[in-house]
């Protein structure tokens, strides 16, 4: 085994101890030269490592051994299914996340990510929107794929699917995070939403490991990832006390603009965005405003004008996007001037995965 297997052995068993933080698994990572390493290190020195007071509560007792080998069949089934694991300080690893106080240890991805410098845009809000807050997201993220912007959400019913299936219908690339194991599409109805976004040159990812179910918990911590991943982050529309405005408090933790939709906020459903308009977030009514603040909003109307954006393969000419990086069954290649685009080439790719995400949905 080679060392660079035997470090994403040790990263994939780390990560599947509940008990441990991102920060834990990264300490640990660094102080553990091999497996060999983590297989002897006792329980006692392990609990003035890291936070001890939680083993017990939320863990089985400490078993390394058990531990590299559910991590050893879960390299398996990633190969076997054509999904990448990403480890933090990788080449591949998403520059956006390193500026994050609590970045992921370890990402599992399925399509291809965006080109990393690539600004994103991430749409989020309610799961049980208003008819004209959830068309907003829609019109929002079309628009947005229609300059070559990625829309990043978190694949929930209502602004979430939303704002996914808006970037799809113009054929532009989409970021859908998961609360949960990325082999645990929810919700379920969403399968054939995550399968589109795939096929269609997108990425699926999650940072928790293959196995694990959606969760209460995982789903506000999933949000840092979101708004981590996105130069501007719109609340779309949101209650008072809605897992979206726990994305805005993150953005705003990481220096992200955030801003609120015109649409979502009316009545009670537009509280939460109303309360965010009032502390001085910006409001804006469509993909426009947002170039115009970043100021690509002329460059953009010229492509625009002339044909070139509104396709996946426009996304990766957009101002300041370079070739996509392609992940699971394919590696990053940055493509030199003239060479054949790859976004075409993997579509083949995407397509395989999606069926490979349907058939998990059927799975017993």
């Amino acid at each position: 085994m080679s060392r660079e297997q035997d470090r994403m052995l040790l990263m994939l068993a780390l990560n599947r101890r509940q008990a441990f933080s991102s920060a834990d698994k990264r300490y640990l990572a660094e102080i553990l030269r091999d497996t060999a390493d983590l297989v002897r290190l006792p329980e006692q020195e392990l609990n003035e490592m890291t936070e001890g007071d939680l083993l017990d509560e939320l863990s089985s007792p400490w078993d390394p051994v058990e531990l590299l080998a559910e991590a050893e069949e879960e390299l398996s089934f990633l190969e076997r299914r054509q999904i990448e694991g990403v480890v933090f300080g990788q080449r591949e690893y998403p520059p956006q996340l390193l500026e994050l106080y609590d970045p992921p240890a370890v990402l599992y991805l399925r399509g291809q990510w965006p080109a990393h410098s690539c600004p994103q845009v991430a749409i989020v809000g309610t799961r049980r929107p208003s008819p004209w807050a959830e068309r907003a997201a829609v019109l929002l993220g079309r628009g947005l794929a229609g300059a070559g912007i990625p829309v990043v959400s978190g694949l929930a019913r209502g602004i979430d699917g939303a704002a996914h299936r808006g970037a799809l219908q113009r054929g532009g690339a989409t970021v859908a995070v998961l609360g949960s194991g990325i082999d645990r599409i929810y919700p379920p109805q969403h399968a054939l939403l995550a399968a589109r976004i795939v096929e269609a040159g997108g990425v699926v990812v999650s940072e928790y490991p293959t196995g694990f179910d959606p969760d209460k918990l995982r789903f506000p911590e999933r949000n840092r990832i979101i708004s981590g991943l996105a130069r501007t982050v719109v609340i779309c529309e949101a209650p008072e006390n809605s897992g979206a405005l726990i994305t805005a408090e993150y953005a705003l933790d990481q220096g992200r603009d955030v801003v609120v939709h015109a649409a979502g906020l009316r009545g009670v459903k537009g509280a939460g965005a109303r309360a965010l308009a009032t502390d001085g977030a910006a409001t804006i009514e469509s993909a426009e405003d947002i170039l115009r603040d970043w100021g690509l909003e002329r460059s953009i109307a010229t492509r625009l004008a002339s044909g070139v954006a509104g396709s996946a393969a426009a996304g990766p000419s957009s101002p300041g996007c370079g070739a996509p990086t392609v992940v699971g069954a394919e590696r990053t290649a940055e493509r030199s001037p003239g060479a054949p685009s790859r976004v075409a080439g993997s579509a083949a790719v995407g397509e395989a995965l999606a069926l490979d995400l349907m058939k998990e949905l059927h799975r017993p």
